[in-house]
Formats: structure tokens, C-alpha cells, sequence
């Protein structure tokens, strides 16, 4: 088959880009786009700018006018601050691609990301997928390497109760089949967790679900830099959250698997506490995480550290 008919039969993929207060980032993730090994011909680049300050906006615009001359960009403003989530909405709405995933503005795509979520999604007539993730922190020192080794069972009652447990997140990992997609809505109303609610409503429409074990995203794990992703924004957001999965899903769970939710949110909130240097609440945290489920919560901490080690 030659190479004209693979890229004829290559379907478009949108990838969307909410912006918001970042310029250099903007551009990291724009030359991560550039350096695809996807037909750069069947990527529909659509950057939503959030922002609420000209200055910043004139920014964007100045970064989307030379990036354009390298990739095809679709550049939308907001009429106001719109947030992240209804921001990505924006983006789905003006997508025509028959695939849709998402990059966050500080973060980027190794080059074989979309090449290889694409292939695999076809492959397997997948209506979303998910993929590992490797984390650093704003020095670039490797946070993290997130995988999804807990997913082995792909049926409904197993995907919830593992994104339940274990948040299957990660907006950066995501792709869809832009029509499935559509018919779940979108992103809901809410800018902390927004990930987690996205894929809560893909798997609750039962559409056909595939995990692709390859960490296609470096992203960007901010300690310095204030937003909805730290300190309060993030407390707030998943203290929100866990009281919404215990009233929604606790009833699907054993009492070790309620356990180890409990013990997990008390973790998130002290990591949050310590990425803002409120140490007192970190250690007071800490302790009710450990004394929900002392073995587990030392085997999340430590698997943290061994997956660090991991190349």
C-alpha cells in the first residue's frame, strides 16, 4: 500500500488545547505537536484561550500566527474566563475530527503518542481509551510514572469500581471517538476532578473501553505556581469529589475497597497540604490516611518511589 492511500485513510484527530496565563509552556506543547510522527495533515490543532487579560491574549495570538505556518490551528477566544472544563466543551463543539484528545497548556506529547493511541483504538473498534502518564515537577525532576496496572477486567461493575478506587484520569491520556464523545455530553461543570467526571460518564454509557499500557504524556505537576490544579482549589475540589463517590458508588464497594478510597482521599489532601507548605495539615492528614489503612497507604507511598525509579 503506498504512503498517499495510508494518509488518505488516515482519520483526523482533534486535539484540543484550553490556554490560560502560560506563554512559554503554550509553545513547548505546540512543538511537541510539530514533532508527531502522526500526518501532521490529519491533526486539527484547536487552541481555546481562557484568558481574561489582553496581555495574555496578545500572547496567544502571536504564538498561534507562527504556529500556523507548521501545523493546521483552530483558534477560538472565549467571550470571559470560562474554565477549564466549559473551555474544552468550546473545543469539542468546534472539532470535526473523527477522534478527539486533549493537551494540557503546560504539558506535551512524546511523538509516537497519537500515532500509537490511534492504531490502537482502530485496531480494537474503541469508542475511548486511556494511556499511562509520567509526572515532573516544574525543575523537571520525574514526579511520577503512572500506569494503570489495576486495570485487568474491562467490564462495566470492574471499570467503575477501579476509577472509583483509583481515579482513571488524566485528561492528556484520554482519546475518543469524537461521535461517542458527543452522545455522553462532554466534560461536566466542574474544573477540579473534571477528568475524573468525564470518564465516569464514558463508562457509565458502557461504550467499548481499551487501556493502552504506553506513557505517551509528559505533564507538568505544579508546586510553585497557584491555580485549581493546587493548595485550595484542589482540597475544595476533592473533598467535593469523595463525598460525591461515597453517596454515588460506596454501595458497590466492599468494606477493604471503602477503606482504601478513605485512606486514599486523606493522602491526596496531605500531598495537597505539603505542595503549599502547610505542613501541620500535611502530617495531620497523613496520620488519619495511615490509621484508615495503615498497609496500604505505606504501599501507595512506596509504590510512588519505585515507580520513580522505573525507566
Amino acid at each position: 500500500m503506498s504512503s498517499k492511500i495510508d494518509l488518505l485513510s488516515l482519520p483526523i484527530v482533534s486535539v484540543i488545547i484550553a490556554t490560560f496565563r502560560r506563554k512559554a509552556p503554550l509553545k513547548r506543547a505546540l512543538e511537541s505537536l510539530c514533532a508527531q510522527t502522526y500526518s501532521s495533515d490529519c491533526l486539527e490543532i484547536i487552541i481555546v484561550d481562557d484568558n481574561d487579560d489582553k496581555t495574555f491574549t496578545d500572547d496567544v495570538l502571536k504564538i498561534v500566527d507562527y504556529y500556523r505556518t507548521l501545523i493546521n490551528i483552530n483558534y477560538i477566544k472565549n467571550p470571559y474566563n470560562m474554565g477549564s472544563a466549559a473551555s474544552r466543551n468550546v473545543g469539542i463543539e468546534s472539532s470535526f475530527g473523527e477522534y478527539i484528545t486533549f493537551l494540557d497548556d503546560d504539558d506535551v506529547y512524546l511523538p509516537e503518542k497519537i500515532t500509537r493511541q490511534v492504531d490502537y483504538m482502530l485496531a480494537t473498534n474503541a469508542d475511548f481509551c486511556i494511556s499511562d502518564i509520567d509526572l515532573y515537577d516544574e525543575d523537571g525532576n520525574l514526579v511520577e510514572k503512572r500506569t494503570r496496572r489495576y486495570l485487568k477486567d474491562f467490564t462495566y461493575i470492574s471499570l467503575i469500581k477501579s476509577h472509583v478506587m483509583y481515579h482513571m484520569a488524566g485528561t492528556d491520556t484520554f482519546m475518543f471517538r469524537s461521535k461517542y464523545l458527543q452522545k455522553i455530553g462532554g466534560f461536566s461543570g466542574n474544573d477540579v476532578g473534571d477528568d475524573f467526571y468525564l470518564m465516569e460518564k464514558a463508562i457509565n454509557n458502557k461504550g467499548i473501553f481499551v487501556y493502552l499500557p504506553f506513557a505517551g504524556t509528559r505533564a507538568t505537576v505544579h508546586a510553585k505556581e497557584p491555580g485549581m490544579s493546587s493548595g485550595h482549589g484542589k482540597i475544595k475540589g476533592e473533598k467535593k469529589l469523595f463525598e460525591y463517590k461515597k453517596k454515588k458508588y460506596f454501595k458497590l464497594l466492599s468494606l477493604k475497597e471503602k477503606r482504601f478510597v478513605i485512606m486514599r482521599h486523606y493522602l491526596i489532601i496531605a500531598y495537597a497540604y505539603w505542595r503549599s507548605k502547610r505542613y501541620f495539615s500535611t502530617l495531620c492528614f497523613f496520620l488519619l490516611s495511615f490509621s484508615i489503612a495503615p498497609a496500604q497507604c505505606i504501599y501507595e507511598i512506596y509504590g510512588i518511589k519505585n515507580r520513580k525509579k522505573e525507566v
